[in-house]
């Protein structure tokens, strides 16, 4: 098979000429490194229009940031399946508190309610007055702290009917938590301290009064010393107890009904004869 002849233009003549195979092979090479040279060239050139069109964008500044709405999401309106026997989240149920509270440890506590409940309608008595709420509270009230939040589990009726209530206590104005007398421990957490120092001041006006006297001094020096060490460590020891929220039975509270609370299990509207 003959071998293929490839055309070349010069200046000097336009006449056909017969390549070796090692020039053919040269010249293939040459071409192939162009054309990779010119594909990179080009590469480069259009990466470097885009990073100066990214160069020109604006940053976003703060009020640029403010301009941005936030976006909300809707809420779809709904009907109370039967408001007879619905109790709807955000009544309130009046109850009298039948257990004393202290915050120096976790408890339960119970109330009963002193007022009839009724439906959201208003028509159906749903809770009876002398119905029982528990509830339980966590210890540990915090300096500065004058309120203790109590959630109330579940109310039980006089005809045995029982529901999950999960709700918070408030106060006879809707403030979350109850309120009560708080104990700061003060005696406690600086008395000793405080008892410890005066020791020391005695030291000092002993150690004062001796050395006016005669040649012969007493020495208080290791006493004023470890009596103030003492005061440091009971007051370290002493400074961190926590105060103590105090509420006596039979004080008036509130609960704030967290959730929708449905009775159609357990009641049937029947007409009235």
């Amino acid at each position: 098979m003959d071998s293929p002849s490839y055309a070349k233009v010069n200046s000097s003549s336009s006449q056909r000429k017969q390549w070796t195979p090692s020039e053919r092979k040269q010249w293939d090479d040459i071409l192939v490194v162009n054309r990779n040279s010119q594909s990179a060239a080009r590469t480069q050139t259009v990466s470097s229009e885009s990073t100066s069109t990214l160069g020109n964008i604006e940053q976003p500044n703060e009020l640029g940031q403010q301009l941005q709405a936030t976006k909300l999401k809707g809420s779809r309106a709904s009907i109370v399946a039967d408001s007879n026997l619905f109790l709807t989240k955000g009544a309130f149920l009046d109850c009298i508190l039948e257990t004393a509270i202290s915050s120096d440890v976790p408890g339960m506590t119970r109330c009963q309610l002193s007022r009839d409940i009724y439906s959201t309608n208003g028509k159906v008595l749903l809770l009876e007055k002398g119905s029982h709420i528990v509830g339980q509270y966590q210890g540990g009230l915090q300096q500065g702290q004058a309120r203790i939040f109590v959630l109330w589990d579940r109310v039980q009726t006089p005809n045995g009917v029982i529901i999950d209530l999960d709700s918070p206590g408030t106060d006879t104005l809707g403030r979350s938590g109850h309120s009560g007398f708080v104990d700061g421990h003060f005696k406690d957490r600086f008395g000793s301290a405080i008892l410890l120092s005066l020791i020391g001041d005695v030291g000092s006006y002993a150690a004062n009064s001796a050395n006016k006297g005669d040649k012969n001094q007493i020495q208080f020096g290791d006493t004023i010393g470890s009596s103030k060490d003492m005061a440091n460590i009971a007051l370290q020891n002493s400074i961190h107890i926590k105060p103590t929220l105090l509420k006596n039975q039979g004080e008036h509270i509130n609960v704030f009904v967290a959730r929708d609370l449905d009775f159609r299990s357990v009641y049937d509207l029947q007409l009235a004869q």
